[in-house]
């Protein structure tokens, strides 16, 4: 398992070097990252979700799925708080440093990544389609906790972050239960389309976050101290407390598994835009996000000894 693990994180790391490579000699400009972003969020994930809910559970399935949003949900406020206690090990504390410190603590990579290990694991089954329904609770996580952790309690930008809850990846969960619920049948030319187009979501989302943290790679190793306390915090400190608190819980065994891997992840990607776009510090977002990835080579499966 530990070495299914550590294949799963260098093919992720395989990925982001060809996006890397593919921006340095111009097969990527710099303002293409966000516009095909944007492309692949809102048509080839969507595909992913509603093939992987739809393609592989049943309809006496679906009482089961009300856990996992609010398990996503949960690990998100769980990591704020556990931020809050450790922030005070910054050495360099800025408003904007703290504040981003406290947004990684909060939220780690919680969809792409965790979805080849799981499926390197346990196959493109069950298991990802229970991630995929936990993306809901960690999608509200994200357009909330992972705000506020910014900015504070300020209802101006709480309001326009919770407007980016309801994307058309959440409705695609949605679509995907209500066939599920209802026993909409769906023809199995229209689901391989729809397969088809959701297996490019993986590759070509990491290859465009490789191009965007080579774009931002600029004083990888400035403030050494503060990437490394948050570097042993997201990846050492934060999934030691969580699996203790999911060892605990009578949790099914399937749930408990997509839960543990989730634990484990690195960084967000994505934190390295919000940061910066609500006032956070967006080279030290960076800098936890490349270092943490490439730590997880060696924490993750180290960790999945455990499970």
């Amino acid at each position: 398992m530990e070495w299914k693990v550590f294949l799963a994180i260098v093919e992720t790391c395989v990925l982001f070097a060809v996006g890397g490579g593919a921006l340095r000699i111009g097969y990527i400009g710099r303002d293409d990252i966000e516009r095909w972003s944007r492309f692949t969020f809102n048509v080839f994930t969507p595909c992913l979700t509603f093939s992987a809910i739809a393609g592989n559970m049943g309809r006496g399935e679906i009482s089961s799925l009300w856990v996992m949003p609010l398990a996503g949900f949960a690990m998100m406020a769980a990591g704020a708080v556990l931020g809050l206690a450790m922030r005070p090990l910054l050495r360099y504390r800025t408003r904007e440093r703290s504040a981003t410190f406290l947004h990684i603590c909060a939220i780690n990579n919680y969809i792409f990544l965790p979805l080849i290990v799981v499926e390197n694991i346990f196959g493109f089954g069950r298991h990802a389609a229970l991630l995929m329904v936990m993306n809901v609770g960690s999608t509200v996580g994200f357009w909330t906790i992972g705000v506020i952790t910014l900015t504070g309690l300020r209802r101006d930008t709480l309001l326009d972050a919770v407007k980016q809850i309801f994307s058309i990846n959440i409705i695609a969960v949605a679509a995907a239960v209500a066939v599920l619920l209802f026993g909409i049948p769906i023809p199995a030319e229209a689901m391989k389309i729809v397969r088809t187009l959701g297996s490019v979501a993986i590759p070509l989302t990491i290859i465009l976050t490789g191009a965007a943290l080579y774009r931002d790679a600029r004083g990888l190793f400035a403030h050494k101290t503060d990437v490394a306390i948050i570097a042993a915090v997201r990846l050492a400190v934060i999934p030691a407390i969580l699996i203790a608190a999911l060892k605990m819980l009578p949790l099914p065994r399937d749930v408990y598994e997509v839960c543990f891997v989730v634990s484990l992840m690195p960084a967000a990607v994505s934190s390295a835009l919000v940061a910066r776009l609500y006032g956070g510090d967006g080279e030290f977002a960076s800098q936890s996000v490349i270092v943490t990835t490439l730590l997880a080579l060696a924490t993750v499966p180290l960790w999945m000894r455990m499970i």
